[in-house]
């Protein structure tokens, strides 16, 4: 199958990119911060976003460790601004647990623990550099901003927080008072389950002048008060009318055809000089 000019390839886990095209759709140019953002297309949340025109900042202590990670956020998100390390409670450093299943790398070390009763396999820790998302907003969202094109400098659209069970620790270091995103998207169960993990911090978002609007059964998804008029665009999950087609199907449609390509071709037979 392939994606027609108007449908949608959707590249995040859990159509989380989906809704944030539906609630964005007259944004032109937004302006996002990615933490724990992982890959730079395939899993991300932001991937379509940034192909639509957004920029924002990602943070990720893989770009800092995998050589690979970096390469390929420059080659397919060059305008997009990299922090190489952890988003947490405090300006320092943290020991970061890389596992071989990437996207479970983590500075948790209950997490860690969880996921080695599972079979995870995790390295020895790794030092990795910690800011506060306060110091990465004050020292880049101006320049954030000018990359994104016509966004105003304090104009945050989105924020998301996928970090293994960190999320209180990178919460409790932004300034919701002065940095108001739109909407925040926070994975908000504990690994490996539907159970909820957000009691030490969801108080302190909703404290902050944020409502829960939505659940996927990953994500907790938090609107500001002041854009409340967006709410209705929570009313549905994904559903046909997002039109919409995964990235796994594009590549199987390209496989397709490349198969049906061989098929078609004439048929060559070897000739013997007996």
């Amino acid at each position: 199958m392939t994606a027609s000019d108007d449908c949608m390839v959707t590249y995040s886990h859990n159509f989380e990119d989906v809704m944030l095209r539906r609630v964005f759709a007259d944004v032109k140019f937004g302006f996002y911060v990615d933490v724990g953002a992982g890959w730079p297309t395939k899993t991300s949340n932001t991937f379509d976003l940034y192909k639509k025109g957004w920029r924002g900042i990602i943070v990720e202590p893989l770009l800092g460790l995998l050589p690979e990670y970096e390469r390929a956020w420059k080659e397919h998100r060059p305008d997009d601004i990299l922090v190489k390390g952890s988003a947490g409670r405090a300006i320092g450093a943290v020991d970061f647990y890389m596992c071989n299943q990437r996207n479970m790398s983590t500075g948790s070390g209950d997490t860690v623990a969880y996921w080695k009763k599972q079979g995870g396999n995790f390295g020895e820790p790794t030092l990795v550099p910690m800011q506060t998302l306060r110091l990465i907003l004050n020292d880049r969202l101006l320049a954030a901003s000018v990359v994104a094109q016509n966004v105003a400098p304090l104009q945050f659209h989105l924020l998301c927080i996928d970090v293994e069970g960190m999320e209180w620790d990178v919460i409790s270091g932004c300034d919701l008072e002065h940095f108001r995103p739109w909407l925040m998207l926070i994975e908000a169960t504990k690994p490996g389950s539907y159970e909820s993990n957000c009691e030490h911090w969801e108080p302190h978002v909703l404290q902050h002048g944020y409502s829960c609007v939505y659940e996927d059964g990953a994500n907790r998804w938090y609107l500001a008060h002041e854009h409340a008029d967006l709410h209705e665009k929570f009313r549905y999950p994904p559903c046909c009318w997002d039109n919409f087609i995964s990235w796994r199907e594009v590549e199987l449609g390209e496989r397709v055809k490349e198969l049906e390509r061989e098929r078609r071709k004439p048929l060559t037979w070897a000739s013997s000089n007996d």
